[in-house]
């Protein structure tokens, strides 16, 4: 039988707190696994990307290097 959501969060923050890894007990639990929705290859790989477009624009905002156009082109590769 899989354990519920809580179980499983409640082991992990105990096996953390064993290692002196500090963790955050308000962070909600993840849904079970039946409930999880199996992603394909080019979805992950889609958010993926979306994450590396988002952290360049933020590295770019506090370096100053950021722009209309380099906004312009992260919202371009954003929407494809």
């Amino acid at each position: 039988m899989p354990k519920s959501p809580e179980t499983r969060k409640a082991a992990s923050i105990a096996k953390l707190q064993a290692r002196g890894i500090p963790c955050l007990d308000s962070l909600p639990v993840i849904e079970a696994a039946d409930a999880a929705r199996i992603r394909s290859a080019e979805e992950i790989a889609r958010r993926a990307i979306a994450c590396l477009i988002a952290i360049q624009a933020a590295f770019a905002q506090h370096d100053g290097s950021y722009s209309e156009a380099g906004a312009a082109w992260c919202h371009d590769r954003l929407e494809q």
